[in-house]
């Protein structure tokens, strides 16, 4: 597996080109015959890129395996965020809280070093475990952390917060600023297009998949998406959590 090449489509949002480089192996040994492959790894980036890979694909019984194998080995606030993606589509806050809130308090007080991004990756999966649990103070506190430590625009992030908390206003203008950023307009369309079928605004909602997808055209997301709204006339696409945490 060329696993700087995969790493390279990935970061270019060529998904489909991406897996055709995974999929001889895939085919030939199946996930669970991997770990000869990732034991021999001794850094986090091949971990890194098959994670974003597989949940760009939807694949996330593929990326749950990546992430868990990768948490064994390196035991790091990053790979223990991923693990957290797992948990938390599992409806598992409460583990999420409890594995997060210490490593970040470390790493926030200056005990452990961490990467910026990573303490801003792992503060966000917390912000999505407390508001599962309607802690909305509480995850307030942990979107500004998240605010101070990330790299990357966050309208999406913030756009997020707004929609699980019920204010759908700030919620779009946050989703709006952002739909030009070549990084994450394409999360915020996805996003947009969520809220208007929130609102009952079906025709939108299928308007701005169009529209994402003309802009986007390396994200298959937009298909998919679209494929739903125009079946179910219904929320265009769940809110993945781990849309939001596809740029780490």
């Amino acid at each position: 597996m060329k696993i700087e090449m995969i790493a390279s489509l990935v970061k270019e949002k060529r998904i489909v080109d991406a897996l055709a480089g995974v999929r001889p192996y895939l085919e030939k040994t199946g996930p669970f015959q991997w770990r000869p492959l990732m034991a021999s790894w001794d850094e986090i980036e091949p971990f890194r890129t098959l994670v974003r890979l597989f949940d760009y694909a939807l694949m996330y019984r593929h990326s749950g395996l990546v992430a868990r194998y990768a948490h064994r080995k390196f035991n790091t606030l990053q790979t223990l965020a991923w693990l957290c993606d797992e948990w938390l589509d599992q409806r598992r806050p409460l583990d999420v809280e409890e594995a997060l809130t210490p490593r970040l308090t470390a790493a926030l007080e200056g005990r452990v070093e961490e990467p910026r991004e990573a303490i801003a990756r792992a503060a966000f999966a917390l912000v999505r475990a407390l508001l599962d649990m309607q802690r909305i103070d509480e995850a307030r506190e942990w979107m500004d952390v998240v605010a101070r430590y990330e790299t990357v625009p966050m309208h999406d992030k913030w756009g997020y917060f707004y929609i699980e908390t019920g204010d759908r206003k700030r919620a779009e203008q946050a989703i709006r600023a952002g739909l030009d950023d070549p990084e994450r307009g394409d999360m915020c369309y996805l996003l947009l297009a969520d809220l208007c079928a929130l609102d009952g605004r079906h025709h939108e909602a299928l308007a701005v998949l169009e529209e994402g997808g003309q802009r986007f055209r390396k994200c298959w997301r937009f298909t998919l998406s679209a494929c739903a709204a125009c079946a179910m006339c219904a929320p265009t696409a769940r809110r993945s959590r781990r849309w939001m945490n596809l740029t780490d």
